[in-house]
């Protein structure tokens, strides 16, 4: 029985070892299913692998992004201190600046600026930058807009014309056209002055003068006037026409201020010769007594002459306006209004001297000078006879 107990119990041992062994494999087979399952869903979730796969390098980028600016930094540092070094032996090498003298400042860039007009007083010509009132040596000061200028001036500027009628503008000269003129003399600096705005110039093509024209007259300058072409050429003294002037050996009067006129060369601009008379005069004296008495009443003062004389003075640079005198345009001392008185030594007339009345009592003026008069009678002319009578300061002439 014992023997039979035994054996029961060793075969039970034998069972329960046997299914616990087999229950061991099912486990170990489960895990072997469980890892292989994790596997497969390990490679079934590739998008996260991916990402990570991505994230991964883009780290190695930055990591080797951040080396490559380290290793910039230490280059630019290591430029630095070199250039530092280099700074620093020229500086002691070059000598020292004392500690008085004043820092200097950074040098700023330079702006290029465009040239513009000087801002002038209303009376001083944009041209010469002058307000000379002289009008037989600059003409008459015109004003127009915000543009000021001497007649003369206009017309010896070479880049102007008179494009438009003569109460248009400055005498005939349009403001957009003068104002154009001005912005090209802003960079021409006066051969004599040495200011800037000069833009009459030599006329010859090699001469480089340029000058303002009260500068340029003063320096001997020669401006002549064609004013039938509209014409205006100018010459500086050394290419200035060559005009004929006889020497004189005697002591020479101007008639026309009664001073001894130089003995000089041709080229000398304070002296004219005329041929209607063979007469000197200084050319200032002339161009006074033209611009004064007109083309339609010029004449020589010493002879009377129209024929020879204004043509030599057109000749000679001298300005003749195409107009009546002064006098009469301004209506303060015209024609009609002059007094005259008898001049002769004893005047017939009862009612005296001043008294200007019709027929053998009328007052009329010398021929030659116009400015002495005498009665019909007292001249020894009947009433209506043609006469002609000179007074005794014209006879003696």
């Amino acid at each position: 029985m014992k023997t039979r107990s035994k054996a029961k119990t060793t075969s039970t041992s034998t069972m329960a070892s046997s299914n616990s062994s087999t229950s061991s494999q099912s486990t170990d087979e489960e895990n072997l299913r469980r890892l292989r399952s994790c596997r497969m869903m390990n490679l079934k979730s590739s998008p996260a692998t991916d990402s990570n796969r991505r994230r991964n390098s883009s780290r190695l980028r930055s990591s080797n992004q951040q080396s490559t600016d380290s290793h910039l930094i230490e280059n630019e540092s290591i430029t630095t201190n070199l250039h530092l070094t280099t700074r620093t032996r020229s500086l002691t090498n070059s000598p020292r600046r004392s500690s008085t003298s004043p820092r200097s400042s950074p040098v700023k860039p330079k702006t290029k600026t465009s040239p513009t007009k000087p801002k002038l007083p209303s009376d001083v010509c944009n041209f010469c930058f002058t307000n000379n009132k002289d009008d037989h040596m600059l003409g008459e000061l015109g004003h127009f807009d915000d543009i000021t200028a001497h007649l003369f001036c206009l017309y010896f500027s070479p880049g102007l014309s008179q494009n438009g009628q003569y109460n248009e503008g400055l005498w005939g000269f349009l403001p957009d056209d003068i104002r154009k003129e001005l912005r090209r003399g802003v960079l021409l600096k006066c051969s004599y002055c040495g200011k800037k705005g000069a833009v009459v110039g030599c006329s010859v093509k090699e001469c480089i003068i340029t000058f303002h024209l009260p500068c340029g007259i003063q320096n001997g300058a020669f401006c002549h006037y064609h004013q039938e072409q509209q014409l205006y050429p100018s010459y500086c003294r050394k290419h200035w026409p060559k005009l004929q002037v006889p020497a004189f050996k005697r002591r020479v009067l101007c008639t026309v201020c009664q001073e001894y006129v130089k003995n000089c060369d041709n080229r000398d601009n304070n002296l004219l010769f005329v041929e209607c008379c063979h007469s000197y005069y200084h050319r200032e004296c002339l161009s006074k007594v033209a611009y004064h008495q007109g083309e339609f009443n010029l004449k020589c003062p010493n002879c009377n002459d129209l024929s020879i004389f204004v043509p030599t003075l057109k000749r000679g640079g001298i300005f003749v306006p195409k107009r009546e005198s002064t006098w009469e345009l301004s209506g303060e001392m015209s024609y009609d209004d002059v007094r005259f008185r008898c001049d002769a030594e004893e005047c017939k007339c009862e009612r005296g001297r001043d008294f200007n009345g019709d027929d053998e009592w009328e007052l009329f003026s010398c021929d030659r000078c116009g400015a002495n008069a005498i009665h019909v009678s007292c001249a020894g002319f009947g009433a209506g006879e043609n006469h002609e009578w000179f007074c005794e300061v014209c006879r003696n002439i």
